[in-house]
Protein backbone atom coordinates (compact mmCIF):
# COMPACT_ATOMS: atom_id res chain seq x y z
CA UNK A 1 0.00 0.00 0.00
CA UNK A 2 3.02 2.33 1.05
CA UNK A 3 3.98 1.77 -2.61
CA UNK A 4 0.83 2.87 -4.55
CA UNK A 5 0.70 5.86 -2.28
CA UNK A 6 4.18 6.76 -3.24
CA UNK A 7 3.39 6.33 -7.06
CA UNK A 8 0.07 7.90 -6.68
CA UNK A 9 1.79 10.93 -4.98
CA UNK A 10 4.93 11.30 -7.81
CA UNK A 11 1.61 11.24 -10.38
CA UNK A 12 0.16 13.94 -9.07
CA UNK A 13 3.04 15.90 -8.76
CA UNK A 14 4.25 15.22 -12.56
CA UNK A 15 0.56 16.13 -13.26
CA UNK A 16 0.77 20.01 -11.04
CA UNK A 17 4.41 20.20 -12.90
CA UNK A 18 2.94 20.09 -16.35
CA UNK A 19 -0.01 22.53 -15.85
CA UNK A 20 2.68 24.81 -14.15
CA UNK A 21 5.02 24.76 -17.20
CA UNK A 22 1.95 24.77 -19.85
CA UNK A 23 0.33 27.67 -18.12
CA UNK A 24 3.62 29.50 -17.92
CA UNK A 25 4.38 28.75 -21.50
CA UNK A 26 1.49 29.81 -22.67
CA UNK A 27 1.29 32.79 -20.68
CA UNK A 28 4.93 33.66 -22.21
CA UNK A 29 3.66 32.95 -26.07
CA UNK A 30 0.64 35.32 -25.67
CA UNK A 31 3.32 37.71 -24.51
CA UNK A 32 0.99 38.43 -21.21
CA UNK A 33 1.91 41.96 -19.35
CA UNK A 34 1.73 39.17 -16.35
CA UNK A 35 5.20 37.61 -18.41
CA UNK A 36 8.27 39.53 -17.20
CA UNK A 37 6.76 39.48 -12.99
CA UNK A 38 5.83 35.85 -13.83
CA UNK A 39 9.48 35.05 -15.53
CA UNK A 40 11.71 36.96 -12.59
CA UNK A 41 10.09 34.87 -10.05
CA UNK A 42 9.89 31.71 -11.54
CA UNK A 43 13.59 32.31 -11.97
CA UNK A 44 14.08 33.19 -7.87
CA UNK A 45 11.87 30.78 -6.43
CA UNK A 46 14.07 27.83 -8.86
CA UNK A 47 17.13 28.83 -6.93
CA UNK A 48 15.12 29.14 -3.71
CA UNK A 49 14.18 25.70 -4.02
CA UNK A 50 17.24 24.20 -5.15
CA UNK A 51 19.16 25.19 -1.87
CA UNK A 52 16.46 24.70 0.45
CA UNK A 53 16.40 21.10 -0.94
CA UNK A 54 20.26 20.51 -0.46
CA UNK A 55 20.18 21.82 2.99
CA UNK A 56 16.48 19.62 3.99
CA UNK A 57 18.46 16.25 1.81
CA UNK A 58 22.03 17.20 3.88
CA UNK A 59 20.53 18.04 7.11
CA UNK A 60 18.50 14.54 6.89
CA UNK A 61 21.91 12.55 5.81
CA UNK A 62 23.77 14.54 8.49
CA UNK A 63 20.79 13.39 11.51
CA UNK A 64 21.58 9.70 10.21
CA UNK A 65 18.55 9.63 8.63
CA UNK A 66 17.57 6.81 5.33
CA UNK A 67 18.33 8.04 1.74
CA UNK A 68 14.54 7.47 0.89
CA UNK A 69 13.65 9.83 4.30
CA UNK A 70 16.60 12.64 2.58
CA UNK A 71 15.39 12.54 -0.75
CA UNK A 72 11.94 12.72 0.39
CA UNK A 73 12.66 15.99 2.63
CA UNK A 74 15.09 17.50 -0.41
CA UNK A 75 11.89 16.70 -2.65
CA UNK A 76 9.68 19.09 -0.36
CA UNK A 77 10.85 22.42 -1.36
CA UNK A 78 9.85 21.57 -5.29
CA UNK A 79 6.30 19.99 -4.07
CA UNK A 80 5.57 23.20 -1.88
CA UNK A 81 6.64 25.59 -4.71
CA UNK A 82 4.43 23.82 -7.60
CA UNK A 83 1.40 23.29 -5.29
CA UNK A 84 1.57 27.01 -4.76
CA UNK A 85 2.39 27.95 -8.31
CA UNK A 86 0.07 25.50 -9.61
CA UNK A 87 -3.05 26.95 -7.68
CA UNK A 88 -1.78 30.36 -8.11
CA UNK A 89 -2.03 29.94 -12.20
CA UNK A 90 -5.14 28.37 -12.05
CA UNK A 91 -7.07 31.11 -10.72
CA UNK A 92 -5.91 33.07 -13.95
Amino acid sequence: MLMLSAWLDNIRFAAEVQHVVTSRLSMLAMGDARCTSETVKMVSEKLAACAESQAESASALMAGQFLPIAIERGLAPYRRRVRANSRRLGKR
